[in-house]
């Protein structure tokens, strides 16, 4: 008999979970034999990488006017990470998020506008799909007061060997 060449479909009746997985096809004859067999790997990606751990922060409150935030980078079980999304809100202005490639530094630099609160949070986003899965938010919260005196010089003027340990300031106006 010639072969016939039927299209056949086949839809998995759950949900999958995240994971790796393989489909193999392959044709059986009359007296239950297997012919060639053709597989096919795949992956289901549903969720975004874990939320990234900061390294360099503003202090709580500062009077600084230029900040550099940095993250270490974060992994997905199953995908690459695609970029990383930075937000930044000051005061009373909207919320601004910029995209930042996962190639580079694993850093955002950002310049002051005015004083009061302010916002900054990064998060991961894998390759998963075209738009990718965007992890969870790491969010830090400082205030900025330009108007804040600087903290005045201290040190220690004495060895750790001596039991009176003496110290020097410089006096703030």
């Amino acid at each position: 008999l010639p072969a016939i060449s039927v299209p056949q479909t086949y839809t998995y009746p759950g949900e999958l979970t995240d994971g790796r997985y393989k489909v193999t096809v392959f044709a059986v004859d009359d007296s239950t034999t297997p012919g060639e067999s053709k597989s096919e790997t795949f992956k289901i990606d549903t969720t975004g990488p874990a939320a990234p751990e900061l390294g360099a922060v503003p202090s709580a409150l500062t009077n600084v006017k230029e900040f550099k935030f940095t993250w270490k980078a974060v992994q997905d079980g199953l995908s690459s990470i695609a970029k990383y999304e930075v937000g930044m809100t000051n005061a009373d202005q909207a919320e601004e998020i910029t995209t930042v490639a996962s190639d580079s530094a694993l850093e955002y630099k950002w310049t002051y506008v005015k004083d009061g609160e302010v916002i900054f949070k990064v998060r991961g986003v894998d390759d998963a799909t075209e738009d990718g899965n965007a992890g969870e938010w790491t969010i830090y919260k400082f205030t900025v007061d330009t108007s804040v005196e600087e903290v005045p010089g201290f040190e220690r003027t004495s060895s750790s060997k001596q039991s009176q340990p003496k110290f020097r300031w410089t006096a703030v106006r």
